[in-house]
């Protein structure tokens, strides 16, 4: 079985206009970006590739990212876990708080708070013993804007 893993997550963007929406719709947009308008975020996914939690915070590259989700699982285990209701669709989510800082978050909303609990102690497992992903993103990337035409698009109706 293959262990839990960090991966990175490339994006563009700021608050509701970023791409992918990080870390998500009910959370506010935070940390820094690349001078390209670039970021890089990681989420953490277990053995099955589904994704436990998350970074609350963008970084403005790989290298940072990467020191983020190293720090979190070097320690974890003086993580402080906060369990909080999300605005607007009356579920849980979780965050974990290092000396103040939220550190890692749910990706998503558990409709029950022993969900939530139950999701957040298997986060912090598997954080402890996660690999970091290697490699490196493309050097150069950002969003296609293609223009659609044809005659289909032109033909008034």
């Amino acid at each position: 079985m293959k262990p839990p893993r960090f991966l990175f997550v490339v994006g563009v963007g700021r608050g509701p206009e970023a791409h992918p929406v990080w870390p998500d719709v009910h959370q506010q947009f935070e940390g820094e970006l690349n001078a390209d308008g670039s970021w890089v975020a990681w989420r953490l996914t277990g053995a099955n590739h589904r994704e436990l939690g998350r970074s609350p915070r963008v970084f403005p590259d790989l290298v940072h990212a990467r020191e983020h989700a190293e720090l979190l699982r070097d320690r974890i285990v003086d993580a402080e876990a906060h369990i909080l209701t999300v605005p607007h669709t009356t579920t849980w989510g979780w965050r974990l708080f290092l000396e103040g800082l939220a550190v890692a978050t749910s990706s998503r909303g558990y409709a029950r708070h022993r969900e939530c609990t139950y999701n957040v102690a298997a986060f912090a497992a598997a954080a402890a013993i996660a690999e970091v992903a290697n490699g490196e993103p493309p050097r150069s990337w950002q969003m296609a804007v293609e223009p659609v035409t044809g005659p289909a698009l032109t033909r008034e109706i």
